[in-house]
């Protein structure tokens, strides 16, 4: 699962038909259709609660509602209401199912599930996400640790050679653990994982 440490980001689903969208920097996002609006839009956004209650830009923008307060109230949007839906998820990999399958607009996830959305999405013909934004990020990986028992006689990651590690496949700490094997000449093969 990311953590607040890694890379946190925003994948927008966007379609090459349909409803276009215009993401505009700013601390809370603003989202603009290109086309007519209905009486309500809805905003699909799938999060990793575990995380994003962590770090400061989750937890500011879900709690003090700046999503709600900064988009779009006059012009064509005069008289729009927004019904603005927060999904919680395990790990960055559901949130990319869902925001395939259409069910979310907006995805909050660690950096290795960023690359793998970005993937996935690559590999249909018209849906591509968008990175919006990206909050403590880290190249050494600070932020997801193995860790075991205190009473553990386990010091080093060859030491867990043969045992069982626990980890959301497809997570930034799953990216991480696969890293640290490689590093170590270790296959993936040499643990048991644990989903």
């Amino acid at each position: 699962m990311g953590q607040s440490s890694f890379a946190t980001a925003l994948a927008h689903r966007t379609q090459t038909s349909g409803l276009g969208y215009v993401l505009l920097p700013a601390t809370a996002l603003w989202l603009v259709p290109l086309s007519a609006p209905a009486q309500t839009i809805d905003i699909a956004i799938g999060h990793q609660s575990m995380c994003t209650d962590t770090y400061t830009g989750g937890i500011v923008i879900k709690e003090l509602k700046l999503l709600e307060k900064h988009l779009p109230h006059d012009g064509k949007y005069a008289g729009a209401t927004y019904n603005i839906t927060w999904a919680d998820y395990a790990s960055g990999g559901p949130i990319t199912n869902q925001m395939l399958a259409g069910k979310l607009n907006f995805g909050v996830m660690g950096d290795y599930p960023l690359v793998v959305n970005g993937s996935k999405f690559q590999e249909t013909k018209s849906l591509r996400t968008l990175y919006v934004t990206g909050t403590g990020y880290n190249l050494k990986g600070a932020g997801n640790a193995i860790v075991v028992p205190v009473s553990s006689s386990f010091y080093k990651l060859e030491d867990l050679k043969g045992k069982s590690i626990s980890t959301p496949v497809g997570s930034a700490s799953w990216g991480m653990l696969v890293k640290a094997l490689q590093d170590k000449k270790m296959p993936l093969s040499s643990i048991e994982l644990k989903n």
